[in-house]
């Protein structure tokens, strides 16, 4: 059993996924477990430069 998880990306999911073909595992079944709804807020260092650039922005 192999598992990965959405921050291992889509990405390296597929090469590993098309590795594993190669050897005889081509049969894959997704399955959601939970959904990640974590968010995390910038650093207040690059908050600051982000509201710094956008009160530069004419748009």
């Amino acid at each position: 059993m192999w598992s990965t998880t959405s921050a291992a990306g889509a990405r390296s999911s597929s090469t590993i996924l098309a590795w594993l073909a190669a050897r005889g595992y081509a049969d894959v079944e997704p399955v959601t477990l939970t959904e990640e709804t974590l968010v995390f807020s910038l650093p207040p260092e690059l908050r600051s430069l982000t509201e710094l650039r956008s009160s530069r922005d004419p748009g």
